[in-house]
């Protein structure tokens, strides 16, 4: 990786935590095991500031680009389990961010 792509990585990730008290939709966070990319102990503590309905899920056995692991199915089961349990309980749908 170049010094420029990890730069800007750290400080995006460092942005997004800044405004995880602002967050008041559903999140849902995934991150793969053996991600070399991203620094998951990090990335759990920035978690616990985000909104209030929130779930952190670690794919075993994944590096960065989840969708494209031999396991991509867990990550996409993830997904739809977080989008229709929150349907089924009548949460404040996706999408509204208040600024």
């Amino acid at each position: 990786l170049s010094n420029k792509l990890v730069a800007s990585c750290n400080r995006n990730i460092a942005r997004a935590i800044s405004y995880g008290d602002r967050v008041t939709y559903p999140y849902l966070t995934l991150l793969g095991e053996k991600d070399k990319m991203v620094d998951n102990e990090a990335i759990e503590v920035a978690f616990e500031d985000l909104a209030a309905d929130k779930e952190l899920k670690v794919i075993p056995s994944s590096l960065h680009e989840l969708t494209k692991e031999p396991n991509n199915h867990a990550v996409f089961e993830q997904i739809l389990k977080f989008t229709v349990q929150r349907e089924k309980t009548g949460i404040k749908p996706f999408g509204t961010l208040v600024a």
